[in-house]
């Protein structure tokens, strides 16, 4: 299983959830990836972003979220080609 944690507006792919929760997920033997999006301002753009990792339909993934990496996690659920198996939102930014 590939888990792609997703940050939020301010965050980066070393905050302190990411960090923890992916050495749980690789303790557990998934692999793990963090897109960094700092340099995207726009939902849109990280959505778009993390949609280039889901191009793969035989990879079983599941997505999580924090903040703004909710939101996009979710519109990038809705919007591919590879099935996303499961999403995992902390404190989502829905409204965005």
């Amino acid at each position: 299983m590939r888990i792609i944690f997703s940050h939020g507006k301010e965050g980066s792919p070393e905050s302190r959830k990411i960090v923890q929760l992916s050495r749980l997920a690789e303790a557990a033997g998934h692999e793990v990836l963090a897109p960094d999006y700092r340099e995207m301002p726009s939902p849109e753009d990280r959505a778009r972003h993390l949609l280039e990792f889901l191009q793969d339909p035989e990879r079983d993934t599941i997505l999580v979220g924090s903040s703004m990496g909710g939101y996009i996690s979710l519109v990038a659920t809705a919007r591919s080609v590879s099935p996303v198996r499961g999403i995992f939102l902390m404190a989502p930014a829905l409204y965005l």
